[in-house]
């Protein structure tokens, strides 16, 4: 019988050892299955943010080119209906030019028909020259005013707009740094808070310290010395959250005071630690808030430095044009004042060095003036191109910053649900499931939040850093 108890005890011993290994890996397999659900979380959300990335950059790209085609489509039948208008109103000029010249010519042939014979038609031939160039001339001015009217007028339009985009991009970068404002106060707030509550806590561990050891004096001889003696290395500190931590860590009762199994002792420990992770997490949080007001800002500076250079050059491309147009216009009158003179000239073999001289001058006066057509164009489609660029660049700095702040919010999410699962593993027993799955997702939560950083914010924050140096040179 005694052997057959002890057999029993041992089959029982055993078939309970069994089953704890067996709950062990049914523990340790909802464990894996956890981690790799929080895996494919993670790695569904990151395609999900990129495909909606790409999304959002296929549609913007979209839109462009169907701007740009609806602009060239405007342009070209403005262009046609131009040349056409230019076509008819040089037409009805040479026919009333024409008229008095016909009358003329007629009028000497039926005087002198037999006398004036080839030289005549030479004579003719002449005039008719002389109607082609001036209409040629007539018309490349015109096609050229209403050019320069219409590249005027887009420039004029692009500036406008140019000036819209960046009153709107300032409006929504100023709200973005309210609004970042607001959640820096708001941190700033909640860690006084912890502070105040975490006061209490450190009055109760230096009384609970006293009364186990009931010296009194010298703790408070103790905390006098941490008060002053510290001081120096508390105020080396960056930030008044980590002041207040390390402040928090020396006012600590020493360990020996308290008896180690003293019921105080674990349970201010434990409430001071609690506290110390949620100023922790607030701090961290309002990291986060500063780092966003300091790239709406630097946005914003950026904002106001491309405008006033722009401004700028705008007024020098202006003053240059003027000049160019003033240059033009006394060419012009010396291009009129030569071809009266060879208008005036006779047709006598002792003017003919006269008539080529003058001949000479307008061909350099006509290639002087295109020269100068061909700069003015040159610095319009300059200006266009550089107003294009600046738009091209508020655009992604506006578009950066508010990737860079969603990514700075999804960080703080990220955090907040740390702490809180941190906090849950605190409060859990040491030995339980819920303790080993909370432990478990503050890892995955970690991972995600070194991803978001490491990854989005670090590529932000360097396109960022890269327009701020186109802006600056």
């Amino acid at each position: 019988m005694v052997y057959a108890g002890i057999l029993e005890k041992q089959q029982r011993a055993r078939r309970e050892a069994e089953k704890e290994a067996e709950r062990q890996r049914q523990l340790a397999a909802e464990l894996a299955k956890a981690s790799q659900l929080a895996a494919e979380l993670a790695k569904a959300s990151q395609t999900e943010q990129a495909g909606a990335i790409r999304l959002q950059a296929l549609q913007r790209g979209r839109a462009a080119r169907a701007q740009v085609k609806e602009l060239k489509r405007v342009w070209r039948g403005a262009s046609t209906r131009a040349a056409l208008n230019s076509a008819g109103i040089s037409a009805q000029r040479n026919k009333q030019e024409r008229l008095p010249e016909d009358d003329k010519e007629g009028g000497a042939k039926g005087g002198s028909e037999n006398d004036a014979g080839g030289q005549g038609d030479r004579d003719q031939r002449e005039r008719q020259k002389e109607i082609a160039a001036a209409r040629v001339l007539r018309d490349f001015a015109t096609r050229r005013d209403y050019e320069r009217r219409i590249a005027i007028d887009r420039l004029a339009a692009l500036q406008l707009k140019f000036d819209a985009a960046l009153r709107r991009s300032v409006e929504r970068v100023s709200a973005q740094e309210r609004v970042a404002e607001v959640r820096k106060d708001a941190q700033k707030h909640r860690a006084r808070e912890l502070e105040e509550e975490e006061q209490p806590l450190k009055a109760g561990g230096q009384a609970a310290a006293a009364a186990a050891t009931g010296t009194a004096g010298s703790n408070l001889q103790l905390c006098a010395s941490c008060n002053t003696l510290p001081k120096r290395a508390v105020s080396s500190c960056a930030l008044p959250e980590e002041r207040s931590l390390q402040a928090a860590k020396l006012l600590l009762p020493p360990p020996p005071e308290l008896a180690a199994d003293a019921p105080q002792r674990s349970a201010i420990h434990a409430a001071i630690e609690k506290a110390q992770a949620r100023l922790a997490t607030h701090s961290a949080l309002l990291r986060l808030s500063k780092q966003g007001v300091y790239w709406a800002r630097k946005l914003v500076r950026q904002e106001y430095i491309r405008r006033a250079t722009n401004a700028a050059f705008t007024e020098a491309s202006a003053e240059r044009f003027a000049w160019l147009e003033a240059e033009a216009a006394v060419l012009r009158k010396v291009q009129q004042f030569c071809t009266e003179k060879l208008a005036a000239t006779g047709p006598g073999p002792e003017h003919k060095c006269r008539k080529q001289w003058l001949s000479e001058q307008l061909s350099a006066l006509c290639r002087q003036l295109i020269t100068l057509d061909t700069e003015q164009e040159f610095m319009l489609d300059a200006e266009r191109m550089r107003l294009e660029r600046s738009l091209d660049h508020a655009e992604t700095e506006r578009v950066a910053l508010a990737e860079l702040l969603s990514s700075y919010a999804m960080d703080a999410a990220l955090e907040s649900e740390r702490a809180g699962a941190d906090a849950a593993a605190r409060a859990a027993a040491p030995d339980s499931a819920r303790r080993v799955v909370c432990l478990s997702w503050c890892r995955v939560l970690k991972d995600r939040q070194q991803l978001v950083r490491e990854s989005l914010q670090a590529r932000i924050v360097a396109a960022l850093e890269k327009e701020a140096r186109v802006v600056a040179a």
